[in-house]
């Protein structure tokens, strides 16, 4: 595969599972420093084994980027540790808003919507 995005820094939200996991190697592969975020560590850590035994580089953060503080941390980790930061792919499940309009309302939809502006946007 072509390294046409080496010495680039991205992070990817949800990258413990299904489409942000394939995100995340697919990046790696294509010589992206990838930033592997989500909450369940183990997952992670996993898979950056597999990104960095291909002769990538990866780096976890354990985060629930539903938290604003977290959110705004997960940004602040990258930057000092890779001085930049050029793309984020958001691939976690809490903001697949339509999965939840049904069972949860208005309310919880409002939340979701929020979430997905402002705070994956800092």
């Amino acid at each position: 595969m072509s390294k046409h995005l080496e010495h680039s820094v991205a992070i990817i939200t949800g990258a413990s599972s299904g489409i942000g996991q394939a995100t995340a190697k697919r990046l790696a592969a294509s010589g992206a420093r990838v930033v592997l975020v989500a909450r369940r560590a183990n997952r992670l850590e996993v898979l950056a084994e597999e990104i960095r035994d291909g002769g990538g580089a990866a780096k976890v953060i354990a985060a629930d980027i539903t938290r604003a503080a977290e959110a705004s941390g997960v940004i602040a980790q990258t930057i000092a540790e890779f001085g930049r930061l050029d793309t984020r792919v958001h691939c976690h499940t809490r903001l697949t808003i339509l999965s939840h309009v049904h069972f949860e309302g208005a309310d919880e939809w409002l939340r979701l919507a929020e979430i997905r502006l402002r705070r994956v946007m800092s």
